[in-house]
């Protein structure tokens, strides 16, 4: 807002309304993922996309849901290691 990058969603309204939205493009994949379950498996811009998620968020994302179906889901490794 006025050349400065928000931490959080506005609460007010009126701060929100002179929000300018950031936003990225990425490239498609014309692929239909519903059958896959490996992250290795998926389209190569679909794996960049959610890389550029988790770094944006600096967050490792560990489940993607590939389809409307309940095992519609790759459960990605994320380096972790639990004790």
């Amino acid at each position: 807002m006025n050349g400065k990058e928000l931490n959080a969603f506005p609460a007010s309204l009126e701060v929100l309304e002179k929000v300018e939205v950031e936003y990225e493009i990425f490239p498609g994949w014309m692929t239909d993922t519903t059958n896959i379950r490996k992250y290795d498996d998926l389209p190569e811009n679909a794996k960049l996309y959610l890389s550029r998620i988790e770094e944006l968020l600096n967050v490792p994302i560990k489940y993607i849901g590939v389809g409307p179906d309940r095992g519609a889901v790759i459960v990605k490794e994320c380096g972790l290691q639990l004790q």
